[in-house]
């Protein structure tokens, strides 16, 4: 699959947005979880479907703060880029967006939360968010699974194994 910007025009304006989503309950500490999540370049040191990650130096202007890239390879060899778009300590909120990717979507934005529930046992709930449009209509429930079930509930599974 050749690898397909991630933003700009969207290519039916017409095509609504999907959204893909995974929730995990951790007996962990939440902020093990959080610190998991928040190393932006981390993140091959637990998913399974990430052979390799690290940060990109990026070119900035003077006066301008260095966006935060990541770039990613599959472990069937597909790049991906994505730039951190907030990283909220006190929320335990991470949000970033496809720079470039080789899934034929646009506008694709994700979200994870890390939160305390409430009650006795501990732990936390981790929510993993997708909202993109994909190229395709069609193609819109395999890439919310793709996502959703493929990438955040496997990579969720995989953190909880991690820490354990």
């Amino acid at each position: 699959m050749s690898e397909t910007p991630a933003v700009g025009p969207r290519p039916n304006e017409d095509t609504p947005a999907t959204r893909a989503r995974a929730t995990h309950l951790f007996p962990t500490d939440g902020e093990r979880v959080w610190r998991a999540f928040s190393d932006f370049g981390g993140i091959a040191a637990w998913h399974p479907l990430i052979a390799a990650s690290h940060l990109e130096e990026v070119p900035v202007a003077t006066g301008h703060a260095a966006p935060t890239v990541r770039l990613l390879r599959t472990v069937d060899g597909a790049m991906i880029r994505e730039e951190l778009l907030e990283r909220d300590e006190r929320r335990r909120t991470l949000g970033y967006r496809f720079l470039d990717s080789p899934f034929p979507v646009s506008d694709y934005r994700a979200t994870v939360v890390v939160a305390t529930p409430q009650g006795p046992d501990g732990g936390c709930k981790v929510t993993w968010t997708a909202l993109f449009v994909p190229h395709d209509p069609a193609t819109a429930e395999s890439l919310r699974r793709t996502f959703g079930d493929d990438v955040f509930h496997t990579g969720l599974r995989s953190l909880q194994d991690h820490l354990d």
